[in-house]
């Protein structure tokens, strides 16, 4: 079994994008519309483009949000943070997630399970942000591959290492293996997958801008079937 994961790196031209991808679903779209900040508005359209080509063409969105195949049983799922968008599809149901490291220190104590805090004093300074952002990306990926979202109390999602690689997020709804890695060093990238063999196909968005053209057509033709650097 395998996870086809798209990735864009936001853009720095944000106004080009913030008017050429208008999603096919008007509650979307208005939605979209609604949000206050350009920025939130162009991880929404970046990530419902995503969305399109992991899906083929094939998604909607169920109540709240949550993304949807409305021709096959493909699951998906989408996340966008700091410089980076990112949509997941697969045959089993699939949560992914994408934290800015630095957002990590805002990260309440209350949303740490009993397990979790003895983990973290002593940890060095440089690397505490590092291993809460993980923390909380593997909260979010189980919590999306529930279907819940953040429905639940993270704190009653517990986190355990398994390797440098992967984790394990349980909760009263299952427990769930969690592929870790670093899109870069200031993101972190948290995909559920079936056991530590499973495959990612990654497809990275190539989104430049060019006056009177679409920026949302170019993706690397050929997929790659890798993970991203471990974390």
């Amino acid at each position: 079994m395998s996870v086809r994961i798209a990735i864009a790196r936001l853009p720095a031209d944000l106004p080009a994008f913030d008017n050429d991808w208008n999603p096919a679903d008007p509650e979307r779209r208005a939605a979209i519309a609604r949000k206050h900040r350009q920025v939130d508005r162009v991880r929404s359209r970046i990530a419902d483009y995503l969305l399109s080509r992991v899906s083929m063409g094939t998604h909607g969105y169920a109540p709240f949000g949550r993304p949807v195949s409305t021709a096959s049983a493909l699951h998906l799922s989408a996340s966008h943070d700091g410089e980076w968008v990112v949509a997941a599809g697969s045959g089993e149901p699939v949560g992914i997630d994408v934290v800015e490291v630095r957002r990590a220190a805002r990260l309440p104590d209350s949303a740490l399970s009993p397990g979790e805090r003895p983990r973290l004093p002593g940890t060095p300074a440089g690397t505490e942000l590092i291993r809460l952002a993980t923390i909380w990306a593997a909260k979010e990926a189980h919590s999306k591959r529930l279907g819940v979202g953040l429905g639940i109390d993270p704190a009653s999602i517990s986190t355990e290492g398994v390797d440098h690689r992967h984790t394990v997020a349980r909760s009263a709804g299952g427990e769930t293996l969690v592929r870790l890695g670093m899109l870069d060093p200031r993101h972190i990238l948290a995909v559920t997958v079936r056991d530590r063999a499973e495959v990612w196909v990654c497809h990275g968005a190539r989104l430049d801008h060019h006056p009177g053209t679409a920026p949302f057509t170019t993706l690397f033709p050929q997929p790659s079937h890798q993970g991203v650097p471990d974390v």
